[in-house]
């Protein structure tokens, strides 16, 4: 990234490619087309159909296209490939695993955002996931001692995504 300011006519591909082969090893592939699905799903559809904000949430997690749906499981597939060429190698499933942590917590959220109806399950999975996960992981979204903002910031979240919407009709 570094090198992007000092010079703006570097090949910001072959950067990208560097970096996922250096940081993540034989799994430097996937996650450098993980990295360029989400470049696309974000500037080619998601910013192009509405402004996308910090803590605009429902602008970030709902409505969603079938297509972008569908680049999201691409995302997870690759994401998963890059984990299992990891095998045994731990720096390297670490650093894979502080992607896919975050990467995890978008899938929830799409989910619910997305979803016609409210589902409290699914609510309390997420909420348990960063209350276990997230919230104690100063590499995400987490800084020490700000644990209950990154749960408050969920909260908000989750009102916002899910505003208006039911529980289904049994």
């Amino acid at each position: 990234l570094a090198r992007m300011w000092w010079d703006p006519h570097i090949d910001v591909d072959a950067e990208l490619r560097e970096f996922c082969d250096d940081l993540f090893g034989p799994s430097g592939q996937p996650m450098y087309d993980y990295f360029k699905l989400w470049e696309t799903l974000y500037c080619e559809h998601l910013n192009r159909r509405t402004e996308q904000k910090l803590y605009r949430w429902t602008r970030q997690f709902t409505i969603w296209t079938p297509e972008e749906l569908a680049m999201l499981g691409q995302a997870r597939a690759v994401m998963d490939k890059a984990r299992g060429l990891a095998k045994d190698n731990l720096p390297t499933l670490e650093r894979i695993d502080l992607f896919d942590r975050s990467f995890r917590l978008t899938e929830y959220l799409v989910e619910i955002g997305n979803s016609p109806t409210r589902d409290e399950a699914k609510i309390a999975e997420v909420k348990k996931y960063v209350a276990e996960v997230i919230a104690p992981d100063l590499m995400t979204i987490a800084r020490r001692g700000k644990e209950e903002a990154a749960i408050k910031l969920l909260d908000d979240c989750l009102k916002q995504i899910t505003q208006g919407k039911h529980p289904p009709r049994q």
